[in-house]
């Protein structure tokens, strides 16, 4: 999720991304949804100000005045109720909103939403030559013994696939090579868990346009 900072100060720029990929948002509406929610939000707790302030007052009235405070504070109160749950509502009526706005597009990056669109910034290698027949991945890893999809289907369903011997150290390899590259520039390796809960993926922007490609265990919300 993108800071909500670049909505308020720069929502031109906003605008000018969403248009650069081909998204339809009315920015104008969500800046104003932004302030009247923050708006509605701040008079919640002026009231609560008030009728925190007004209930220490009320020990140092007697009679009538003491009377007329009390009905003045519960009327603050159910006040302070409904703007409470106002905010509330218009807050997660934006947030509805603004967690479907993708991050900003690189200044650098193409014009364009078709693959002819593309600009090709570098070329390594020979290119192959598309009328000779190639082998994919999975078929040179299953004729070299790398690659097991057919145990691993059994196991665990489709799309798995146990990586064996020479592939496994390929893959650690890669990441002590990761590693050993950014740790000098400041890199501090960090294991996380297997789980998080689901606001964990919504404010680093996998919720809720990639929920479907997400495992999830819904009576624990991870």
């Amino acid at each position: 999720m993108i800071d909500v900072a670049i909505l308020r100060n720069n929502p031109d720029v906003l605008a000018a991304s969403l248009q650069r990929r081909g998204i339809r948002r009315d920015i104008e509406a969500l800046v104003a949804l932004d302030r009247e929610r923050r708006q509605v939000r701040g008079a919640a707790e002026d009231l609560r100000a008030e009728q925190k302030e007004a209930g220490k007052n009320i020990a140092r009235l007697e009679g009538e005045a003491k009377a007329a405070a009390i009905i003045r504070v519960a009327e603050v109160a159910e006040a302070y109720k409904k703007a409470l749950a106002d905010a509330d509502a218009l807050d997660a009526s934006f947030e509805e909103q603004w967690v479907t706005i993708p991050n900003l597009v690189d200044p650098t990056a193409a014009d364009g939403f078709e693959e002819e669109d593309a600009v090709e910034l570098n070329r390594w290698g020979e290119q192959p030559d598309p009328a000779v027949a190639s082998r994919d991945h999975v078929e040179l890893g299953e004729i070299h013994g790398f690659l097991d999809i057919e145990r691993a289907a059994k196991v665990s369903g489709s799309r798995f696939g146990y990586l064996l011997g020479p592939l496994v150290r390929l893959e650690f390899a890669l990441v002590q090579y990761a590693l050993d590259t950014l740790e000098p520039h400041g890199f501090v390796p960090v294991v996380t868990p297997v789980l998080v809960r689901s606001n964990a993926l919504y404010g680093t922007g996998f919720f809720p346009g990639d929920e479907e490609q997400v495992y999830s265990l819904p009576a624990d919300d991870l």
